[in-house]
C-alpha cells in the first residue's frame, strides 16, 4: 500500500497556486452532482442502464484564513462578480497516487463568509465545476513497490 502525502498535491487555478494556503492536514474534496449510471424500469418487471453525461460537481478547498491564497482568492471572487469571467480549469496534480485530474470551467461558487476570532480559522472555498477528467501520470501507479 502506497503512503499517500498532501505535501505531493499541486492545486491551480487561474495560475494560483492554491497548495500553498491549504489548511494543515486539508485534503481536497470533490463531490459530482450526479452518478454516472442510473437505471429506469424496462416495463417488463427489469431494469435498463441509462447513461448520465453530466459530469458536473463541485471542489470544497480548504483554505487557511490568514494565507495569501485566500487574500488572492477573495480579490479574484471580488473581481469576478463585475466581470464575470473568472473561469478557468482547476488542476490537481497528485504525484502521490501519480495522476492529474482537471476540472473544467471552474469557478468560485461564493465567498466563504468571515470569520474573526482569537486564532487563525479554515475557510471551505467552494469551485463548481463542469466536466472532470482523470488520468494517471503513468500507468504504474498501482504497482506494488512504486
Amino acid at each position: 500500500m502506497r503512503a499517500y502525502s498532501p505535501d505531493l498535491v499541486s492545486l491551480t487555478w487561474l495560475g494560483l497556486d492554491l497548495s500553498e494556503g491549504l489548511a494543515q492536514g486539508a485534503f481536497i474534496s470533490v463531490t459530482r452532482n450526479a452518478p454516472t449510471w442510473t437505471q429506469k424500469p424496462n416495463g417488463v418487471g427489469g431494469v435498463v442502464r441509462m447513461f448520465n453525461p453530466d459530469t458536473s460537481g463541485e471542489v470544497a478547498v480548504l483554505i487557511d484564513q490568514e494565507s495569501g491564497v485566500n487574500q488572492a482568492l477573495v480579490a479574484l471572487a471580488t473581481a469576478d462578480r463585475f466581470v464575470r469571467s473568472a473561469v478557468a480549469p482547476l488542476i490537481l496534480i497528485d504525484n502521490s497516487a501519480r495522476e492529474i485530474i482537471t476540472f473544467s470551467r471552474s469557478y468560485i461558487s461564493t465567498i466563504p463568509d468571515p470569520q474573526r476570532g482569537t486564532a487563525s480559522t479554515i475557510l471551505t472555498w467552494i469551485f463548481n465545476f463542469e466536466t472532470v477528467i482523470q488520468l494517471p501520470l503513468d500507468q504504474n501507479a498501482n504497482r506494488v513497490g512504486t
